[in-house]
């Protein structure tokens, strides 16, 4: 089901948990291959490898994608893009969709993913916290996932481009810049105080007045 804008102004959300963690890998011509959808709380609703037409094992030079071979392309994905497409977009109403670079992932579905609640790149949203000003093009740099990882010190459990971790990576430097931003709000960039238990304790002293 595909909501108007007007209905969306009604639907109850959470802004914060109720995102989904999207990453698509693809081949240099962007047929995808792999996807991974990851909640806020980090299980995994979706991750799954995807059977290209049949036209796509027919082109030179397509041995291996993002680590996956022909062979495991053949024999491990069930779905085509196609079928998985209409999976992901049921799925979409209710949630809000984060991506690392929004733009891209938008291109691999017909609606643009018009029938998500809404979207948010996560690419832009760090450029915006990082604040490395190009004058060239006015603007702040965008940055790779990798680069975002590096600098939160995030710990990689797998390989890159392989959207399982990219997704889970995309999941925790989201979180990460939720709390950073708050303190950026606060003038706080170096806050000396658990952020968690300082909601913690506001939260019981709420419960026990």
């Amino acid at each position: 089901m595909q909501f108007t804008k007007s209905q969306k102004n009604y639907i109850p959300i959470n802004r914060i948990q109720n995102r989904l963690y999207l990453d698509i890998e693809s081949t240099i011509d962007k047929t995808p291959v792999e996807v991974t959808l990851i909640k806020y709380s980090g299980e995994v609703i979706c991750d799954q490898i995807i059977k290209p037409h049949d036209e796509f094992f027919n082109k030179l030079n397509q041995k291996a994608h993002v680590g996956l071979t022909d062979k495991i392309l053949l024999n491990s994905g069930k779905l085509n893009w196609f079928e998985m497409e209409r999976i992901l977009s049921n799925l979409f109403p209710s949630y809000i969709v984060v991506a690392w670079n929004l733009e891209f992932e938008k291109d691999f579905f017909s609606d643009r993913l018009d029938s998500a609640f809404s979207t948010q790149c996560e690419m832009k949203r760090f450029a915006n916290y990082y604040q490395d000003y190009n004058p060239f093009y006015e603007d702040y740099n965008w940055k790779s996932l990798k680069f975002a990882a590096e600098h939160f010190g995030i710990e990689v459990n797998g390989s890159y481009h392989r959207s399982h971790t990219d997704a889970e990576l995309l999941r925790q430097i989201s979180i990460r810049l939720d709390k950073e931003l708050f303190h950026q709000r606060l003038g706080m960039n170096n806050p000396t105080y658990d952020f968690n238990k300082l909601i913690k304790v506001s939260s019981e002293n709420k419960l026990n007045g």
